[in-house]
């Protein structure tokens, strides 16, 4: 089994901690009760993307680690049990999120018996079997492993989708970890949400970066790439070309620490995985923010092998440039726990994954607010939506102060709720075909007084007629 640095988290710690995370003690807890006991205090959580993906030769369709971190932020926040902060200096636990391929070589007797020789010992052949998981890694503020969760992708069945093992492997995982703290969430829909969700603003905000190569010793990397040297001089050369942050000689200088490696994994068939991973850090808390890879291209002559290394690094560093030039929240912003109310769990069996966006998020008070709204049926079946004739309402948000507190609605807002709660006009409906995305414009500031300078949290509750689970969005109101 290869492990990356994720993965290298001191086990032996992991499995001697006898602890689970039930006797996990909310910071700031006394120990001494008098009277009625106090309402537990929201804990705070950092979620990490320690990036990852299922090998060079998994399906293409499954290698996407950010939406790993994408589907775990969007059911945490749907969970409600915890604030989700962005910076974590701010946080009580880290959650760690991780996905990896451990390939095996099994040896497969099944030669033709008319190609037998007889009396001679026929050697075996080899197949590969993958076995892909997820992980969730739990993480204290004292920068402890406290618990691993890991789930494997098995389809359930042949005609199981890339995507539907994945998300089921997924709910897997969060499903264990609620049990865990005998705090289950109930029925929980397979198709997950595959929605933005917001990079730590440490990794566009910083100026200064150190660059440090942790590439294990390798002659065949070291052959590909021409000398393990090259590893850091071709990095950072790609970091200066880019201009965007100042290199520095020592963490201690640095906003990022940025740490590099260049593996080659050959697997029993003699073919090998090239493989770059970046990680990248915040020095303050020691808190790994984001991780990164890449795979070289098998070179159809070895003497092309520097141009496939080369191509590499420059996809890797692309990469970070796209993650660090993504809009994203604020330092100081985080998403306040929301226990669904009763009766969710139920409705959301039938309920459309909305991705909802807005131009910018920080607007100035008496401004104008709409957000979009994008539902893509990623089904194999239509969606079908039915709504009342003249229904004022048929796009339902709800917005959220910094405090948890549901916004005041304006006068129009409230009118509207009413009109949409007794409406009894004539049924209308439509649908939405497989692959096809609606988009559309949901006013805010018609429905909700965000008049108020401060932070408002923005989510979709219904669309037509039935249940809605999206993302948040973090709006700012400034004077």
């Amino acid at each position: 089994m290869n492990l990356d640095r994720p993965q290298r988290l001191d086990y032996a710690l992991a499995g001697c901690m006898v602890l689970t995370l039930v006797l996990m003690i909310s910071p700031g807890a006394s120990g001494q009760v008098t009277g009625a006991a106090p309402p537990p205090a929201v804990e705070r959580v950092f979620i990490a993307n320690a990036g990852g993906d299922f090998g060079h030769y998994a399906n293409a369709n499954e290698r996407g680690a950010d939406r790993l971190y994408r589907v775990f932020f969007a059911d945490l926040a749907k969970w409600g049990r915890y604030e989700i902060v962005s910076d974590p200096a701010r946080a009580d636990w880290v959650f760690q999120i991780d996905a990896g391929n451990s390939s095996r070589c099994v040896p497969n007797y099944g030669i033709a018996p008319r190609l037998a020789i007889p009396g001679q010992e026929q050697d075996p052949h080899y197949s590969i079997e993958n076995d892909n998981w997820v992980e969730l890694v739990a993480i204290d503020r004292r920068r402890d492993v406290r618990r691993r969760f890991i789930e494997h992708l098995y389809k359930s069945n042949p005609s199981s989708t890339a995507a539907s093992t994945f998300d089921r492997a997924l709910a897997a995982v969060l499903d264990d970890f609620s049990e865990q703290l005998s705090d289950p969430r109930g029925e929980v829909q397979v198709q997950h949400l595959d929605l933005p969700a917001p990079v730590p603003p440490k990794i566009g905000s910083a100026h200064t970066i150190f660059v440090t190569d942790i590439s294990e010793n390798d002659r065949d990397a070291d052959r590909f790439s021409a000398g393990g040297a090259r590893v850091y001089s071709q990095v950072t050369q790609e970091l200066r070309s880019w201009g965007r942050y100042e290199l520095v000689r020592t963490a201690a200088q640095a906003d990022l620490v940025l740490e590099v490696s260049f593996q080659i994994y050959w697997r029993c068939d003699g073919s090998g995985d090239r493989r770059f991973r970046l990680f990248i850090s915040d020095p303050a808390t020691h808190v790994l923010l984001w991780g990164l890879t890449a795979h070289a291209k098998v070179p159809f002559l070895w003497s092309d092998s520097r141009g496939a290394f080369d191509e590499g690094v420059a996809g890797l560093v692309n990469q970070f440039r796209g993650v660090a030039e993504t809009p994203t929240w604020a330092a100081g912003d985080s998403i306040p726990a929301s226990p669904p109310a009763p009766g969710l769990e139920a409705a959301s069996a039938e309920a459309v994954s909305a991705a909802i966006s807005m131009p910018k998020n920080v607007v100035k008070s008496g401004s104008t607010v709409t957000v979009e709204v994008a539902v893509k049926n990623s089904l194999k079946e239509d969606l079908e939506f039915k709504y009342r004739e003249g229904d004022p309402l048929t796009c339902v948000l709800s917005v959220r102060d910094a405090d948890g507190n549901t916004a005041p609605l304006t006068e129009q807002g409230r009118q509207r709720l009413e009109l949409h709660a007794t409406r009894r006009g004539r049924l209308r409906a439509y649908t939405l075909f497989p692959g096809e995305t609606q988009r559309r414009e949901c006013a805010v500031d018609e429905l909700y007084d965000v008049s108020h300078p401060g932070k408002y949290f923005i989510q979709v509750q219904q669309l037509d007629g039935r249940p809605a689970d999206s993302n948040t969005l973090v709006l700012n109101v400034v004077p």
